[in-house]
């Protein structure tokens, strides 16, 4: 979330200066998945709600001087044909570290993708349609890549797998009534984890029926990754 009447905003993790901020400064805490405002005076703040794409990739060990961060940005933003502005990395999560060579045993980048708050009172239904939609085409082009294993080539990464929280639909979606009477808790949302396609296996053989007609059982087809399990 974003105010549009003052724009300024602190980090949480700021926060024991974040008194000293202007009027209407804010922050979203995670933890509490509470929304903190700096309020001064008498003067009104109108808060803007933008949608947000969270996604997770799962990378390979890398040494503290491989620096990828930026790289990353940009090759994702030209990969989805959208301003590298919109792309921001908010953290990175190391599985485990070799103390000798610092070298992580893999990473998890979790970055967001943010379309800016609309900043007019007219016609913000239309214009949060169209930026539900524009975030949601974007995490259909991400998760159908990094099922062909197209991901990696286009970004210049290696992704074992890829996370992906998807934007909240726009209130006048007909979806938003099952998102709108979900109890509201300080869970995390649940992650679709998407990852490459490496191998088909044949997990139940066809049987053939009476001819001509149908197979008396139908064969089922797993999909596995680079470590052999099912997807």
């Amino acid at each position: 979330m974003e105010q549009t009447h003052h724009n300024s905003y602190f980090d949480s993790s700021q926060c024991n200066t974040c008194f000293n901020s202007s009027h209407g400064s804010n922050f979203f805490d995670q933890d509490y998945k509470m929304l903190n405002i700096l309020l001064r005076g008498s003067e009104p703040v109108q808060i803007r709600t933008s949608p947000v794409l969270f996604l997770a990739f799962n990378l390979p060990a890398m040494t503290e001087a491989e620096s990828f961060g930026a790289k990353l940005i940009t090759n994702l933003a030209l990969f989805l044909k959208i301003p590298a502005n919109k792309i921001r990395i908010t953290n990175i999560v190391r599985e485990g570290t070799n103390a000798r060579r610092r070298r992580s045993a893999g990473l998890t980048v979790q970055v967001e993708i943010r379309e800016p708050p609309v900043q007019t009172s007219t016609n913000t239904t239309a214009e949060g349609d169209q930026q539900f939609e524009v975030l949601k085409n974007i995490a259909d082009d991400l998760g159908r890549a990094a099922v062909s294993g197209n991901l990696s080539q286009s970004i210049g990464f290696n992704v074992s797998s890829l996370g992906i929280i998807p934007s909240p639909p726009s209130s006048s979606d007909p979806s938003w009534n099952n998102v709108a009477t979900q109890e509201v808790t300080r869970e995390d949302q649940q992650v679709e984890t998407v990852k490459t396609v490496s191998s088909l296996m044949v997990a139940v053989q066809p049987v053939a029926g009476s001819s001509p007609g149908p197979l008396s059982v139908q064969p089922s087809i797993m999909a596995l990754d680079a470590a052999m399990r099912f997807h």
